[in-house]
């Protein structure tokens, strides 16, 4: 199943949106991005913040839920894909995927763990309050957003 319709749904407002209300208290966010193991090795060459930057962006929406001692969130990415051998970035091509693990020795109810797949393709975002697609936007922005919808999709699920 492609989760196009949610990242059309997630995309606006992304970054600024607060953090969605769970009961899971995190005291850890770890994003791992094997870019190796990636077959796409112009995605590994075109962002190699990408660890970081999910990281950053999911630890930003989850600020209200962060502790000392809490559970732990691991983002394994597993596929990063921004284009084909003649461009380095395609917006029909852009796509996130992985494994998202919630760990909580504290409480095994909370225990989950899921793959989860964006594509870049489809999505629209606002720009000056006008909505427009992601292939007008430059391809650092489409980035962006195809990292926080990512993000958001993660703490959606939380709830």
């Amino acid at each position: 199943m492609t989760l196009r319709l949610l990242m059309a749904a997630g995309a606006v407002g992304l970054i600024s949106s607060p953090a969605l209300a769970s009961d899971i208290m995190f005291s850890k966010v770890n994003v791992t991005a094997e870019l190796t193991a990636i077959q796409d090795p112009q995605a590994a060459e075109f962002w190699t913040s990408l660890e970081d930057d999910l990281e950053s962006t999911l630890l930003a929406l989850l600020s209200d839920q962060l502790v000392d001692d809490g559970a732990r969130l691991v983002v394994d990415i597993t596929e990063f894909k921004t284009g084909d051998a003649s461009v380095p970035f395609s917006v029909e091509e852009a796509a996130l995927g992985g494994r998202v693990h919630v760990i909580d020795p504290g409480n095994q109810g909370n225990f989950e763990s899921y793959g989860l797949k964006l594509r870049i393709e489809g999505m629209t975002t606002t720009l000056d309050g006008t909505q427009i697609a992601v292939s007008q936007v430059q391809p650092q922005e489409a980035y962006d957003r195809l990292v926080a919808a990512y993000a958001e999709s993660i703490v959606d699920r939380l709830d």
